[in-house]
């Protein structure tokens, strides 16, 4: 996963820095620099799995 892709997911879920961080169990600086580029991904499939199921339709909030 590249960092560009990584925050363009992250925004298309509605989520901050902070929740994803949360979420994943990092600290925002991390999360940050992952999206940033200037560190890895420290467990991408993990990382993709949560992604990918907050992407899910049913997860998403809907319109009012």
């Amino acid at each position: 996963m590249n960092p560009s892709d990584l925050r363009r997911r992250r925004l298309r879920i509605g989520w901050s820095r902070e929740q994803l961080a949360q979420a994943v169990g990092v600290s925002p600086l991390l999360l940050r620099a992952w999206e940033d580029g200037t560190a890895p991904v420290t467990f991408p499939r993990a990382l993709e799995q949560l992604l990918r199921q907050c992407e899910e339709p049913e997860r998403l909030p809907r319109a009012s």
